[in-house]
């Protein structure tokens, strides 16, 4: 499993929200930990079909950094990011993306 310098600093940023708010477990803390362990971080390269899409409020800079090199590496990409996928395709750009639903930490 691969991801990007963009997914890890996500990943991050809302493990330390979350923490600040008291809204995440030291279990889940440590699942996360042992998950960026176990993955490859690849330097972010999107692909130039993702580079031509147009930043609106579905489609963020980071997600066409993120899709993008998933894109670019032909490989499948798992997400809960439905609505950048429908704002990526109503610009004519569809990815190949595993749908999982959201999830929210599960706290305490």
């Amino acid at each position: 499993m691969v991801v990007t310098p963009t997914v890890v600093r996500e990943i991050t940023q809302g493990v330390a929200r979350n923490r600040e708010a008291g809204r995440i477990s030291d279990t889940e803390i440590a699942n996360v930990d042992a998950l960026l362990g176990s993955v490859r971080v690849v330097p972010d390269a999107p692909s130039a079909r993702a580079a031509g899409l147009k930043v609106t409020k579905k489609v963020g800079a980071e997600d066409i950094q993120i899709f993008g090199t998933a894109d670019r590496m032909g490989i499948p990409i798992m997400t809960s990011d439905a609505k950048f996928l429908r704002g990526a395709s109503a610009q004519g750009v569809d990815f190949n993306a595993i749908v999982h639903p959201p999830m929210s930490w599960i706290g305490g």
